[in-house]
């Protein structure tokens, strides 16, 4: 069977038409039939259309020649995530590119963390149970040399997604996050710190992500030891001499809402919150009253307020830079009230507690603790609690309108979420790895699979967590079957999947995905 152009002449014009052709034996002659007539050609689009056309005639022609006595069916396959992925990473294609011989290795990698979260080395199992013809066979050396290419060109990639996706950087959002290590690490990253994790006798690494149009841009890896004020200075060099970015707002919780942080943010546009039990951050608020006028559309209040801040030692650069703060009080009612029902419910299980055990009962009590003194309930801690409901205060040095401020700091759930994506569902952990180039280059291709996992979020318009996908296209299958000439891969039918496809706007895949092959 092959394809041939076929020329007629009619006047003084010459058509051209494609035609598929079969070589036959007759009565012990060699002929030529056509098998069909594809249609004329009138543009090479034409010509390329009778070529894909060509070879799914050419496809169902081996599958119909098959001896269904010969048909052995193997086990199925994960394809439906590694299909989307294919088409929603399209835009990083000049990204992936760079990686040369390693980029079906890590394109797997970012895959196989939305499918089955594991080790680095776990993708040798991934590979054996998922469809990805792209790799024959995969071994660990393979992995490390893969890995080791990704961490020396991160710069690189970086810049290279922020140009293929070309994210809005005038505003970008910064949170922290810590995973710890089971065992005792010796390199210069896992080290004892402060745990997120509330891990506290394990060691652990700090990992900085910076993200921008709610999609990763930029991250970095940190000591376990290293305290939050002492990521900020890279990052934001990091933004203006890395990305080239003009303005830029710099978003971030309140863990850089104290002097140390906020002395650094002073050189840039920010937008960040305090700790509002902070002093004199917790007077302010509880002594705050809101007007009809502070009310925004979203229902919440919020106005600009007087704060003298605590500038203690800093220096007269410092203390002339901090004359352009704004501190913003913020209230918001509904908020205020499921404060205080969780409030209720704590000093509740409180009162059982001191009614049914004698003293305060420490281990019993846990974090409860806080609302107990001399054996009964902290009646000034609930009173305090109750007037600080529903109440914090942010900081900025940007020109921006009170509403503008408190929209842009209430987008900070998104970055948040990613970091808690990661670590539950991408999950950073387990990190078997004991160089530091190792790990950092670990957290790198967590980062890549959680980009991976935006850009197909975001097909969906955010509607539909990254889990949800995951679990839905998993019903759509490569099932390979085993005949006398090879193997033939089909893909499976599920309605879900196709359905899901669809409003991706992404094709359900043929029927045949691999003809006969050895």
């Amino acid at each position: 069977m092959r394809l041939i152009t076929h020329r007629v002449k009619r006047g003084s014009k010459v058509l051209e038409y494609a035609q598929i052709m079969e070589d036959a034996v007759e009565n012990g002659r060699k002929t030529t039939k056509v098998l069909k007539h594809l249609g004329r050609i009138m543009s090479p689009e034409d010509l390329e259309r009778y070529r894909k056309l060509f070879a799914l005639e050419k496809r169902k022609a081996e599958i119909e020649r098959v001896d269904l006595r010969t048909l052995d069916v193997m086990p199925p396959l994960d394809y439906g995530m590694i299909y989307a992925s294919m088409v929603i990473s399209m835009p990083l294609e000049p990204v992936l590119s760079m990686l040369g011989k390693h980029r079906d290795v890590i394109f797997l990698g970012m895959v196989s963390r939305l499918i089955h979260p594991g080790s680095d080395l776990s993708l040798m199992r991934f590979l054996e149970r998922s469809y990805y013809p792209q790799i024959h066979g995969l071994k660990k050396d393979r992995i490390y040399e893969a890995l080791d290419a990704l961490i020396g060109m991160k710069d690189e990639i970086e810049i290279a997604v922020v140009k293929a996706l070309k994210p809005d950087l005038r505003r970008v959002y910064y949170d922290l996050t810590s995973t710890y290590f089971e065992g005792k690490e010796k390199n210069d990253l896992v080290m004892f710190g402060y745990s997120r994790d509330k891990k506290r006798s394990k060691e652990q690494i700090v990992i900085a992500l910076v993200m921008a149009d709610g999609i990763p841009i930029h991250h970095d890896v940190f000591p376990g030891n290293t305290v939050d004020p002492a990521t900020l200075q890279g990052m934001l060099h990091d933004l203006r001499e890395k990305f080239h970015a003009g303005r830029v707002i710099f978003i971030a919780d309140r863990a850089f809402g104290r002097r140390p942080s906020l002395s650094i943010l002073d050189r840039s546009e920010y937008i960040t919150a305090v700790y509002r039990w902070d002093k004199p951050y917790r007077d302010i608020l509880m002594s705050q009253e809101f007007a009809e006028s502070d009310r925004m559309d979203s229902g919440i209040y919020a106005k600009e307020i007087d704060v003298e801040w605590n500038l203690g030692d800093s220096t007269k650069r410092e203390i002339r830079r901090s004359q352009k703060r704004r501190a913003i009080a913020v209230w918001n009612p509904d908020r205020e009230a499921s404060d205080i029902a969780d409030l209720d419910d704590k000093i509740a299980t409180v009162r059982s507690i001191l009614a049914s055990h004698t003293g305060t009962d420490q281990e019993k009590m846990g974090k409860l603790k806080v609302y107990v003194k001399n054996g009964a309930v902290n009646d000034t801690r609930v009173s305090m609690e109750r007037r600080l409901a529903g109440r914090f205060m942010m900081v900025t040095d940007t020109d921006m309108p009170v509403a503008g401020i408190v929209e842009a700091y209430k987008d900070l759930w998104r970055i948040e979420r990613s970091f808690r994506t990661m670590k539950s569902f991408i999950e950073i952990r387990p990190v078997n790895h004991r160089r530091s180039d190792r790990i950092r280059s670990h957290v790198f291709l967590c980062v890549l699979s959680f980009l991976l996992s935006r850009m197909i979020e975001r097909s969906m318009n955010d509607t539909v967590t990254i889990a949800a996908i995951s679990d839905q296209l998993s019903e759509l299958l490569a099932i390979p079957i085993k005949v006398r000439e090879g193997t033939v891969t089909l893909r499976s039918e599920s309605e879900n999947a196709r359905k899901l496809l669809e409003a991706m706007k992404i094709p359900y895949p043929n029927r045949v995905l691999q003809s006969v092959s050895t």
